[in-house]
């Protein structure tokens, strides 16, 4: 699977959400190139980052879902912790040699690509011009 690439059409339409979001894809290009040609330690430490990074993108993405009453928050909050679980399993994961380099950037790929699309965009109509998106 090709490594993802931010497109505008991912837009949720709020500056610092997509701007996290590209960081996000960014990141997972970065730990693409460690799984291709890094070290275990570098792979790692690519995982640590990107969980990190997605706690803390989470936190920021649920607190503006919040101001702006997104009705299905709770929904969109179990995806988060499911993900951020299913991250950390990779990493328990990665120093398995039955555990391919390829399978989990394909996987992490996927799961970022799938929730942005199937999951954020759909936050879009709520957030766009409410003023706590804008500040």
């Amino acid at each position: 699977m090709p490594l993802p690439q931010w497109i505008e059409t991912l837009s949720v339409g709020v500056p610092l959400m997509d701007l996290q979001h590209r960081t996000m894809i960014d990141m997972l290009n970065r730990l693409g190139l460690s799984l291709e040609t890094g070290t275990q330690a570098m792979i790692e430490q690519g995982l640590n980052d990107l969980i990190d990074y997605a706690q803390f993108h989470f936190e920021t993405e649920e607190r503006l879902m919040l101001a702006c009453n997104y009705p299905d928050f709770a929904e969109h909050q179990a995806e988060h912790r499911q993900l951020l679980d299913d991250i950390q399993t990779l990493r328990r994961r990665s120093g398995n040699t039955t555990t391919t380099r390829t399978e989990i950037i394909d996987i992490l790929t996927k799961w970022a690509m799938r929730h942005i699309i199937g999951k954020d965009l759909a936050y879009r109509p709520y957030v766009v011009g409410h003023p706590f998106a804008e500040g």
